[in-house]
């Protein structure tokens, strides 16, 4: 069910946390992805449910979409 947003590979702390299993668990929040709330690769190369990137103040202060790289 993990989608990734085309551009956007996994960092190394990503692929590490896929490597022991934790791919289908929000790098944010650390729940599971749902069939409603599913997995994307933010901007910083972590996995995130989608609610984390669209709800203002949810408390995920990543780069949810940027193309650039963060200062």
């Amino acid at each position: 069910m993990t989608a990734a947003l085309d551009g956007f590979p996994p960092n190394p702390a990503q692929e590490i946390r896929d490597e022991l299993g934790l791919g289908h668990t929000c790098s944010a929040c650390g729940h599971p992805e749902t069939e409603r709330n599913p997995l994307v690769m933010a901007a910083d190369g972590y996995r995130v449910h989608v609610s984390h990137l669209i709800t203002e103040g949810d408390g995920y202060y990543g780069v949810p979409f940027a193309r650039e790289v963060a200062a």
